[in-house]
């Protein structure tokens, strides 16, 4: 191939562009087949959590796990519960979640829209996005805004399968953002501890 001086140009700035994309994640775990990364959101302070975990079970299994409002305080951390309000004509179900104070931390509420995108044998797509609008904010509880999460989960083998996160949200109120983004990068982190002593790794 006879490459002229602008397309090697051309090239140049798309691999040095790529490398810069791929540099913006930094890592704040890398163990065992557990990975957590995160990133500046832009034109905000707070940031882009991504995360991947290797555990045992199916796809069938996880999606309870991730789906059932009653397990959700059991892995999901700070969370005291987790209802299912309603279902809409799309099929995705609206549902809230209530997650306790710590630390500096004040009590929050967070109500959202899960949207099953795909689910077969070999793979689970769930999209879940803020959804404020359903209800009045409660006066005793701030509610966590602009949440946009995708979870992912991929069969590895009969025995083993990889969940995925990618999410941001606001958490609202007067908490400091770097802060905020410290608590959510050990939250997630926690969760996912707890996810893998429920199905730890079947080797």
């Amino acid at each position: 191939m006879n490459l002229t001086g602008k397309h090697c140009f051309f090239l140049i700035f798309v691999l040095l562009f790529s490398q810069q994309c791929q540099a913006k994640w930094q890592t704040y775990l890398n163990d065992n087949d557990f990975l957590i990364e995160y990133q500046k959101l832009e034109n905000s302070k707070f940031t882009e959590i991504n995360a991947s975990i290797k555990i045992g079970g199916s796809i069938d299994e996880f999606f309870t796990i991730l789906t059932d409002p009653k397990l959700a305080p059991i892995w999901l951390d700070k969370v005291i519960s987790s209802e299912l309000l309603t279902t809409l004509d799309d099929d995705s179900a609206v549902v809230l979640t209530l997650f306790e104070s710590f630390g500096p931390v004040q009590s929050r509420e967070m109500l959202v829209k899960s949207k099953v995108i795909e689910k077969t044998a070999d793979s689970l797509i769930i999209k879940i996005t803020g959804y404020n609008e359903y209800l009045p904010k409660n006066k005793n509880k701030i509610r966590v805004k602009k949440v946009n999460v995708l979870w992912q989960a991929q069969r590895l083998d009969d025995n083993n399968i990889k969940v995925s996160y990618r999410g941001s949200f606001d958490p609202a109120g007067s908490l400091p953002a770097w802060l905020s983004n410290e608590f959510a990068l050990h939250s997630l982190e926690n969760s996912f501890k707890k996810l893998r002593k429920l199905k730890p790794i079947n080797k």
